[in-house]
């Protein structure tokens, strides 16, 4: 991977020198093959770094003369060599590497990851104008404690041609996604990894005075689809979007949240935003096994505690001024109308159009569920749940036959992977299907309320069979 901090190369040419020069008054021949040997190397070494700057270089657009902007325009945070599909990526790597540039500059400072009482703030000095259809989102935050502050985000993508309505393409455009980090722990039976399909959980983070301007593409706000968000802030934005979500968050928790002072705009022709919290789902939406949400906890460790939202308002905009907009240029006074957007809150039901192929879990012992992922090995699975891994077995004898379901199997079989982390298995398929089974045994589990008898079945015929196996149903 590319080294994202300026290669230190500038001192390495009178370094070469003074080697050769030692190298000429060294009299002593195993000393003078040594001084040989390590020339060789340095010089290497030097071509290395000249190769790693000039991609540095390139990547960043930065040369020597402009270097000292490159804390003010956070290009550090800039996605490169992975395949993650966003403009700018603040996780713990990114971090890690900011702290070092900053360590290079000064000496002096001290400040370790992002904490409570010491956030991180990223800001840019300009608007970021999006032209690159390679590229799905401003921003991917994963990491906790950082706040983003004084951004003007403008979507200027064209749409792709679509001539087959492929609902992939121009799709899933975010201007600021969250996506919790990725933890990782080692245990007994090697390492164990907590996702944001099992629950991983980003803190304390800070949206605040930021312009979201995207009505030309399906461009969506600020949206969180899994995971868990704890304490999270959003005040005195500006969004115009044309997606389906203008502010979507799933699974937020904690006691210090609030919504507030948002401005949303919107056009003639463009859809009405609106403010959603939905419950936190376990394993993603793979529909084929069934979808598990989060409707309640237990109290111990978490719970959905109340968001407070205030002031957050509506302005249709006429369409004389979308150049002006389109710019970042806001004048509220044009407006045709103003009401208040209003915050949906359904963290505690189950989505009304997945509640034929979902079941709810209440009481939900988070923190015992963690643990027990992160313990779960395939022996594990077979000694505490037998039911569980017949009903896993039966589930995958009647979905057919293909690639993923023969690697299943196989893994399943192979009695070298017994004692390997089930988080750590190369079948999704496994990982996913066991996950929200443990999961389903750390709650109170609830089925939707059906309003016949043949929409019961489905779901029973869904469920019961395989992923509830021999699990009790409160309701």
């Amino acid at each position: 991977m590319v080294n994202n901090l300026k290669p230190r190369v500038e001192g390495y040419p009178a370094y070469l020198e003074k080697i050769k020069k030692s190298i000429e008054a060294e009299q002593d021949s195993a000393k003078r093959a040594a001084l040989q040997k390590k020339l060789k190397s340095q010089t290497q070494r030097y071509e290395n770094y000249k190769k790693q700057l000039a991609k540095y270089e390139k990547y960043h657009n930065n040369s020597k003369a402009n270097m000292d902007t490159l804390d003010r325009d956070q290009n550090v945070f800039r996605t490169i060599n992975k395949p993650i599909k966003s403009l700018y990526t603040i996780d713990d790597e990114s971090l890690v590497r900011y702290q070092k540039y900053k360590k290079n500059q000064d000496p002096d400072y001290d400040i370790d990851k992002p904490t409570e009482a010491e956030p991180f703030t990223f800001s840019l000095n300009k608007p970021v104008n999006l032209t690159d259809n390679k590229i799905d989102d401003f921003i991917r935050i994963q990491s906790s404690y950082i706040t983003l502050d004084n951004l003007t985000l403008i979507d200027d993508r064209a749409l792709l041609p679509n001539p087959n309505n492929d609902k992939n393409i121009n799709a899933h455009w975010d201007a600021i996604q969250l996506i919790p980090q990725k933890e990782i722990v080692k245990t007994s039976h090697g390492k164990a990894a907590f996702d944001q399909m099992a629950g991983a959980m980003i803190n304390n983070l800070t949206i605040t005075n930021n312009k979201i301007i995207g009505y030309k593409t399906p461009l969506q706000g600020i949206f969180m689809s899994d995971g868990l968000v704890k304490d999270i802030n959003i005040k005195n934005n500006t969004l115009l979007t044309q997606g389906g979500h203008s502010i979507t968050l799933t699974g937020v928790t904690g006691s210090n949240s609030n919504i507030s002072n948002n401005n949303f705009l919107k056009f003639s022709n463009t859809p009405t935003p609106v403010i959603q919290l939905d419950p936190f789902r376990i394993g993603g939406n793979m529909l084929r096994e069934g979808l598990v949400y989060v409707t309640g906890f237990d109290g111990t460790s978490l719970n959905y505690g109340s968001v407070e939202h205030s002031n957050n308002k509506l302005y249709t905009m006429p369409n004389s001024e979308k150049a002006n907009v389109s710019r970042g240029i806001i004048n509220f006074t044009k407006s045709t109308s103003e009401k208040s957007v209003n915050l949906i809150d359904n963290r505690q039901s189950i989505p009304d159009k997945y509640k034929l192929d979902s079941v709810a879990l209440t009481e939900f012992r988070y923190a015992d569920f963690k643990s027990a992922w992160f313990s779960a090995t395939i022996a594990s699975f077979a000694n505490d749940d037998p039911e569980g891994l017949q009903g896993l077995r039966n589930w995958l004898g009647g979905i057919g036959s293909n690639y993923h379901v023969s690697l299943a199997n196989q893994i399943l079989n192979d009695g070298s992977l017994r004692n390997t982390s089930i988080s750590m298995l190369r079948s999704t398929l496994l990982r996913v299907w066991i996950l929200k089974r443990v999961a389903l045994r750390h709650g109170n589990i609830i089925s939707a309320t059906f309003s016949n008898t043949i929409d019961r079945r489905k779901w029973e015929d869904i469920f019961k069979k395989y992923l509830l196996r021999g699990l009790e149903i409160t309701n």
